[in-house]
């Protein structure tokens, strides 16, 4: 059970760090619209 807790963090941490990277890359590429990235990816 620990070990599946364990892989079920490291899963959320992996999408969590991809979504924060495509929040970086949005924002570089689409000029303007800061607040609405911020809304959708949190």
């Amino acid at each position: 059970m620990e070990a599946n807790n364990l892989d079920l963090k490291k899963d959320f941490l992996n999408k969590q760090a991809v979504l924060d990277n495509a929040r970086i890359i949005l924002k570089q590429e689409i000029i303007g619209i800061d607040e609405i990235i911020d809304n959708v990816s949190s």
